[in-house]
C-alpha cells in the first residue's frame, strides 16, 4: 500500500475507533477528533468535524432525555402520593357509610359525604392540573390571545382571594397606577396570577402584605406579585418553578399539608408561551417578588377618564328651563330607585326571618346536641342529648353560659367566643359554623362541628342564638389515620410494604408496639413477623414465636378480630408490661388466614383504636402482598 493510501486508512481507522469508544462510554462525553492529521480541509477532515458536532449534539440530547426521565419519575412519584391521599380518604368514608348506613345519624352521614366530596374536589383539581400541564407542554399548546384591560383582571384576582387574605389576616391589594391593555390569553394569565397570589398568601405571616402591581415597559406590561413573607433561600430559587418541587416555599412549611408544585409549574409554562419568564427576587425573612412580562396590545383600548363635570353634558348644553326639568327627572328617578331598593330589602328580611324560624324549629325537633342562648335574659339551654354526648346526666351540668363555655377546650375557647360574637354582630352573616373540641366527663376530648344561627329583630339586632353540635371525633380520628397512612406508604411496594404499614399504623394510632406476621405452619401454631416496630427502638429485627398463650392465638386460629382494652397482662402473662391489644386477621381470597396485624400498648385504650374501614382497606392490600410473596418463593 502506498503512503497516501496508508495515511487515509489510518485516519479513517482512528475515526472508527473513536466512534466505538463513544458507544462503549454510553455517549456520555463528546468526541474530540481535532488532532493534527484531522485538521485538514479534505473530505476526511470535514467528516471528522461533522462527527464531532454530531457527538456533541447526541450527548446533549441524551443528557436532556435523562433529565426529563428523572423529572417524569419524580412527577409520577409525587402525583401518585397526592392521588392516593384523597382516594384512600374517599374509600374509607364511603366504605364506612356502606357498613353503617343503617345506624348512622343523618348528621353523621352528611358529614361523611361532605368529607368525601371535599376529597373528590381535591382529586379533581390535581387531575385538572395534570391535564393542563400536559396540554401546555404540547408542541401546539393552545393560546387564545385577545385584548383585555389588565387593571380589571388584577382587581378581579385580588377580589377572588380577599376572603382568604382576610382569614389569614394579610392585607391584599392591587396597585394599578396606569391603565394598560394586554394582548394575551386572559384565562392563562389569570391562572398565573392566582397561583402566585395563593403561594404568597400561604407564606406571608399575619399582619403582612401581598400586592399585585402593574407597570408598563415599552411594548410590554410587567405584572408583579410582592409579599412581606418568609422569603426564599437562594439555593431554592432555581428549582422553585420546577414541576412538583418539594421545597418548603412550594409545599408549605413543616407540619402543613403539601400543596405540590404543579400550580407554579403551570404558571411558568403559561408565561413562557407569552414570550416571557417568571423572575424571582427574594430576601429570606423580608419577602419575595415574582414578576413576568406580557405583550401590550398594538393600540390601547382602555377608555380615557372623562373630565370632571358638575352636571351631565346634556344639561350643560340645555337652556335654564330644560336644566330644571332634567334635574327634576333625575330626582324622581333616584326616588323611585330608592323606593324599589327599600321594598326589596324588606322582602328579603322577611324571607330571611322565615328561613331562620324554620331552621330553629328543625333544630328544636332534632334534640341532637342542641344548645340555645337567650341573649336578652342571658339564659342558656343545653339539651339532654348535648350533655349525654359528653358523658353527663342532665342534672350534672347547669343550664348557664359559664357551664357551657367551661366544657369547651381551653385552647379553643377564645376562638369559639370570638366566632359567636362576630356572628351576632353581623346582621348579614351566614349561619355560624365552627370546629372545636369539647371536654368529656372522663377528661377525653370530643371533636365537634358546631352550627347555629342568630334569630334577629326587624332592626337586625340578635335576640337568640340556636345551635346544634355534632360529635365528629371518630371521623377526625379516621381522617388522621388515613392521612398518616397515605403519607407514610406512598411508594411502598413488595417487601418494603410491610415495614411501612407497621410503622405508619403504629405512629397514627400512637401505640407502643406493632407488627405484621405470617403463618409458618398449617394448621397454624407459629407465626413469623414480616415487620416489627416499637416506640423505643423503631424498626425491630423479625422474629418467630408460638401462638399458644398469646392473644394472637384466637386471631389466627379463630380468624376474627380481638380487642382487649385493658388488663392484658393478667389474661396473658407472656405479654408482661402491656395493657391493651388489638389483633386483626389477614385473609387470602379463598378465606384462609395468612397472618395477622397486631398492636400492643402499655396504657388502657378505648374505641380510638377501632378504625374498622381503614383497617379493611390496608388488610386487603397486605393479603395481596403476602400472596405475591408466597408465589415468589
Amino acid at each position: 500500500m502506498d503512503a497516501p493510501a496508508f495515511d487515509l486508512a489510518r485516519r479513517l481507522q482512528r475515526i472508527a475507533d473513536a466512534i466505538d469508544a463513544f458507544e462503549r462510554d454510553g455517549y456520555a462525553v463528546p468526541l474530540h477528533l481535532a488532532e493534527a492529521d484531522m485538521n485538514g480541509h479534505d473530505a476526511i477532515g470535514r467528516l471528522a468535524e461533522r462527527i464531532e458536532r454530531l457527538s456533541a449534539r447526541v450527548t446533549q440530547q441524551l443528557a436532556a432525555l435523562e433529565r426529563l426521565s428523572t423529572q417524569r419519575r419524580d412527577l409520577l412519584t409525587n402525583v401518585s402520593h397526592d392521588l392516593r391521599t384523597p382516594l384512600a380518604s374517599m374509600q374509607g368514608y364511603l366504605e364506612l357509610l356502606l357498613l353503617r348506613h343503617g345506624s348512622l345519624e343523618p348528621a353523621e352521614q352528611r358529614n361523611y359525604l361532605e368529607t368525601a366530596a371535599r376529597q373528590t374536589e381535591r382529586l379533581a383539581r390535581l387531575v385538572s392540573d395534570l391535564f393542563q400541564l400536559a396540554e401546555l407542554d404540547g408542541e401546539e399548546a393552545p393560546l387564545a390571545a385577545e385584548d383585555f384591560a389588565l387593571a380589571e383582571l388584577l382587581h378581579d384576582v385580588a377580589q377572588r382571594y380577599a376572603a382568604d387574605a382576610q382569614r389569614r389576616r394579610v392585607a391584599l391589594r392591587a396597585v394599578v397606577p396606569v391603565p394598560l391593555t394586554a394582548h394575551a390569553d386572559i384565562a392563562l394569565v389569570e391562572r398565573v396570577l392566582g397561583a402566585l397570589v395563593e403561594n404568597s398568601l400561604r407564606h406571608t405571616p399575619p399582619d403582612g402584605q401581598v400586592s399585585i402591581e402593574l407597570a408598563g415597559e415599552a411594548s410590554r406590561a410587567r405584572v408583579s406579585v410582592r409579599d412581606t413573607g418568609e422569603g426564599i433561600a437562594a439555593a431554592d430559587v432555581p428549582g422553585l418553578f420546577d414541576r412538583y418541587d418539594r421545597t418548603e416555599r412550594v409545599a408549605g412549611s413543616a407540619g402543613t399539608t403539601p400543596h405540590g408544585g404543579l400550580g407554579l409549574a403551570i404558571a411558568r409554562r403559561a408565561v413562557q408561551l407569552h414570550g416571557g419568564e417568571l423572575r424571582v427576587a427574594s430576601t429570606p425573612g423580608a419577602g419575595t417578588q415574582v414578576s413576568f412580562d406580557l405583550p401590550l396590545a398594538t393600540r390601547s383600548r382602555v377608555a380615557p377618564e372623562p373630565e370632571a363635570s358638575s352636571a351631565p353634558a346634556d344639561a350643560q348644553r340645555a337652556t335654564p328651563t330644560d336644566r330644571v326639568a332634567l334635574l327634576e327627572r333625575c330626582v324622581q328617578q333616584q326616588r323611585t330607585a330608592i323606593e324599589r331598593s327599600e321594598a326589596a330589602r324588606v322582602a328579603a328580611e322577611a324571607d330571611l326571618r322565615a328561613v331562620e324560624q324554620r331552621y330553629l324549629l328543625a333544630l328544636r325537633g332534632s334534640q341532637d346536641g342542641l344548645w340555645e342562648w337567650n341573649l336578652d335574659s342571658d339564659q342558656v339551654h343545653l339539651s339532654p342529648r348535648w350533655k349525654s354526648m359528653l358523658g353527663f346526666e342532665p342534672d350534672e351540668i347547669r343550664d348557664d353560659r359559664d357551664d357551657w363555655f367551661a366544657r369547651v377546650h381551653p385552647e379553643d375557647r377564645a376562638a369559639f367566643e370570638s366566632g359567636l360574637r362576630r356572628h351576632l354582630d353581623d346582621r348579614d352573616a351566614a349561619p355560624f359554623d365552627h370546629d372545636l373540641r369539647l371536654v368529656h366527663k372522663d377528661g377525653s376530648v370530643r371533636h365537634v362541628l358546631s352550627r347555629g344561627v342568630a334569630i334577629r329583630h326587624e332592626d337586625g339586632r340578635a335576640y337568640r342564638l340556636v345551635g346544634l353540635d355534632t360529635d365528629v371525633t371518630r371521623v377526625r380520628r379516621m381522617q388522621a389515620v388515613l392521612d398518616a397512612l397515605a403519607d407514610g406508604m406512598a411508594d411502598a411496594h413488595g417487601d418494603a410494604f410491610f415495614p411501612a404499614l407497621v410503622r405508619s399504623f403504629a405512629r397514627a394510632l400512637d401505640v407502643d408496639l406493632a407488627f405484621i406476621a405470617e403463618c409458618v405452619d398449617d394448621p397454624p401454631t407459629r407465626v413469623r413477623t414480616l415487620a416489627c416496630w416499637n416506640s423505643t427502638h423503631g424498626d425491630v429485627a423479625n422474629f418467630e414465636f408460638a401462638l399458644a398463650g398469646t392473644p394472637c392465638e384466637e386471631v389466627i386460629q379463630d380468624g376474627r378480630n380481638c380487642f382487649h382494652r385493658d388488663d392484658l397482662e393478667r389474661m396473658f402473662p407472656r405479654e408482661r408490661g402491656y395493657a391493651a391489644y388489638l389483633g386483626l386477621p389477614i385473609r387470602a381470597r379463598d378465606g384462609a388466614v395468612l397472618g395477622h396485624l397486631a398492636f400492643f400498648d402499655r396504657c388502657a385504650r378505648g374505641d380510638d383504636m377501632l378504625v374498622d374501614s381503614v383497617f379493611r382497606i390496608f388488610l386487603a392490600r397486605a393479603a395481596d402482598e403476602m400472596e405475591q410473596r408466597r408465589r415468589r418463593r
